[in-house]
């Protein structure tokens, strides 16, 4: 029970809050050392090193990977325990643009929805069209014909789902991020042989 007690007032490091230590300039092993310090000082048991925009170090460059190295050896020394956030800004999967520029085909899409109703409209691109009949102003009974030869497409419905997909990501969402660089997590070029 007494250690138990003892913990409580002061718990070990794995118990202790970890925030996401911003790195978003230049580091250096200096600012590191102090930084750390810093968090140790004010109770903190580690922290989960979150590379931002703005970091002037290449992330996962060889010189990004000895500043890591410095960060743990000096997190040791301190008694914290010291992670890493995967990423170099959000969302997961894109490795600071380093997965795009290797692999642009699993760049991210924008997808659009549109109701159509004269088939002839419908683009030769499309991610997938559903058919359905039109009741009370309402599509129902939708039936999926991205397997099925376009001709017979007019058969199926008069009223026509269809998902296309825009090259242009060059949009900015509501909370500001940019979607240019984006990782399509699902798409069969990012998870090969699935």
């Amino acid at each position: 029970m007494e250690t138990i007690i003892s913990n409580f007032k002061n718990p070990p490091g794995k118990y202790r809050p970890a925030p996401l230590w911003v790195w978003n300039d230049r580091m250096t092993p200096d600012q590191i050392d102090f930084q750390l310090t810093q968090l140790a000082g004010h109770g903190f048991g580690g922290a989960f090193v979150h590379p931002r925009p703005g970091l002037v170090t290449e992330y996962l460059s060889d010189e990004w990977f000895a500043l890591w190295g410095h960060a743990l050896e000096k997190a040791k020394e301190l008694g914290m325990q010291l992670s890493i956030y995967d990423e170099n800004s959000y969302p997961s999967g894109f490795a600071g643009g380093h997965v795009s520029a290797a692999c642009p085909e699993a760049l991210s899409t924008l997808m659009a929805c549109s109701i159509v109703r004269d088939p002839a409209q419908i683009p030769q691109k499309t991610i997938a069209v559903f058919a359905a009949q039109e009741k009370e102003g309402m599509p129902v009974h939708a039936r999926n014909l991205c397997h099925m030869p376009r001709d017979q497409w007019p058969e199926c419905g008069n009223l026509f789902i269809v998902i296309t997909s825009h090259d242009d990501l060059n949009i900015v969402l509501p909370f500001s991020h940019r979607l240019d660089g984006r990782i399509f997590l699902c798409g069969p070029a990012a998870a090969p042989g699935t």
